[in-house]
Parts: structure tokens; C-alpha cells; sequence
């Protein structure tokens, strides 16, 4: 029956981009229960299941996800394509361990966006290759003391275009200034 359907007989790749497009959407939208309801394409039909569960880049966003299980699917499904991901401590402590997993993997990196984790000291010690990394953003905001790392990132990062650092206190010789970087915003905690 999905064989005679009209979209079903669209390229491979147009499909795809359709879907990527349908998932960029969702992600930006103001409920979090929302975000990731961009795979229920993957239950239309098994034509754009297969379509979908094939295709790497359509599994890298691993921020909006509400149980581990769906994050560590993500993870598998994404291959070895760059990886974005936005973490807030307080609301998605429950996937500690995929983001360290994650941070293993830091030459995947391409965005990491992390806030108010009880384990941000850990998690920066944990991630020391940032070679494709082109936006970082930390922050504290919990009056709590969290240093940056002495040479943070090996002091390599060649592609940060991006770098945000909220509440952590830093030395200037251990931070990531590569030539491309075009936006810095430096607070320290009051």
C-alpha cells in the first residue's frame, strides 16, 4: 500500500530534507514535550521509517529528549555524523550517562550547550577534543565555584565560531581562542 503513495515516490534525499526540515521546526518549539515529536514520521509508513532510520543526520540533535532510552537510540541511530547537544542540568539529570558517553566522543561535537549540572566539573574535564566544535556555551548560575579546566579543550579549537561562559571562573591562557571565533560572552558569578 505505501508503494502507490505520491510522496513515496519522491528521492530518497528530498524526503529527507523534508524531514529534516519538519524536525528543525519542531525543535524550536517553546514545549519541550514538543521537540522531539518530529519521529512520529518514522510512523507513518514503512517506507519513511526505513527512510528516516537510515539517515545519520536526522538523529544528531540529542537535546530534546525525555527519557535516556530515546537519547541512547539517537546516539546509535546518529552514526558518526556531528553531534549537537543542549544540556540543562536540572531538568535532564537522568542522562548523565549518554552525555559522558558523549563527551568520550568529543571529536563528534559540533555544538554543546551545557547549564546548572551537578557534574559540570567532571563533564568539562571529560571532553578534551573539540577539533569540529564551533559553538560552546557553559553556564553556573547557582552561585556554585566551577573552574574551567587548565587548558581547556588542549587549548584546540579550531572551528569555535562561538564560545559562551556564564558563571565559571576562568584564566585567560586555558581558554580556546581560535582566529575564527566571532562571538564571546564572558560573565563571571556576582
Amino acid at each position: 500500500r505505501d508503494d502507490f503513495a505520491f510522496v513515496n515516490g519522491l528521492p530518497e534525499e528530498v524526503l529527507v530534507e523534508i524531514f529534516f526540515l519538519h524536525a528543525t521546526v519542531m525543535r524550536t518549539m517553546e514545549d519541550p514535550k514538543k521537540r522531539n515529536t518530529w519521529i512520529h514520521v518514522t510512523h507513518v509508513c514503512r517506507h519513511w521509517r526505513v527512510v528516516a532510520l537510515r539517515n545519520p543526520l536526522l538523529w544528531t540533535d540529542l537535546s530534546f529528549y525525555s527519557r535516556l532510552e530515546l537519547a541512547e537510540l539517537s546516539l546509535a541511530r546518529s552514526g558518526t555524523a556531528p553531534l549537537r547537544l543542549e544540556y540543562e542540568g536540572s531538568s535532564s539529570h537522568f542522562l548523565n550517562p549518554i552525555l559522558m558517553d558523549v563527551l568520550s566522543q568529543g571529536t563528534r561535537l559540533r555544538s554543546l550547550h551545557l547549564s546548572n549540572n551537578d557534574v559540570l566539573p567532571k563533564l568539562l574535564r571529560a571532553f578534551q577534543d573539540g577539533r569540529i566544535l564551533e559553538d560552546l556555551s557553559l553556564r553556573e548560575s547557582r552561585r556554585r565555584i566551577v573552574k574551567l579546566p587548565k587548558k581547556f579543550l588542549l587549548g584546540v579549537a579550531p572551528n569555535l565560531q562561538c564560545l559562551r561562559l556564564i558563571g565559571l571562573t576562568i584564566r585567560w591562557e586555558d581558554l580556546p581562542l581560535p582566529s575564527g571565533l566571532t562571538e564571546l560572552t564572558i560573565h563571571a558569578n556576582p
